[in-house]
């Protein structure tokens, strides 16, 4: 592969990498409010894994958060200032599309995940009612 910018093929990954996290920063209230989202996010995740209404709920959720980052992008680009220490709102949204739309994506994987295991699980209910019937 040829060189990008004097860098091996190898290193363009982990020279992105570092372009991308050089900004953040821990102390950031705005990545600490983000990062705390997050994670109740994923404790909901975990604490409603039996209930199918709130995985749908989540699902929703995640749907909703994952629309609204392009418009959420332009209005942190405008606004950035107002409530973080740096601006990670840049013109192809790869802030949000990394930290804002990671978790919630992750979480609606396994809420996808959930509702077909029981969709499974209610199709093969219903095959066996369906074959004690014709038993009788």
């Amino acid at each position: 592969m040829a060189a990008v910018r004097g860098l091996r093929a190898a290193e363009v990954p982990a020279a992105a990498a570092a372009a991308f996290l050089s900004p953040l920063s821990p102390r950031d209230p705005f990545l600490a409010t983000i990062a705390t989202a997050h994670a109740v996010l994923v404790a909901a995740c975990v604490a409603s894994r039996r209930s199918l209404p709130a995985q749908v709920g989540l699902l929703l959720y995640a749907g909703a958060a994952v629309a609204a980052a392009p418009a959420a992008n332009a209005w942190g680009a405008t606004h950035w200032a107002r409530f973080a220490a740096t601006n990670y709102f840049d013109e192809p949204g790869a802030f949000v599309c990394v930290v804002g739309c990671g978790v919630p994506l992750a979480v609606a994987a396994v809420a996808v995940g959930r509702l077909v295991v029981a969709a499974g699980g209610e199709t093969v209910r219903a095959a066996a009612r369906q074959r004690a019937r014709k038993r009788e």
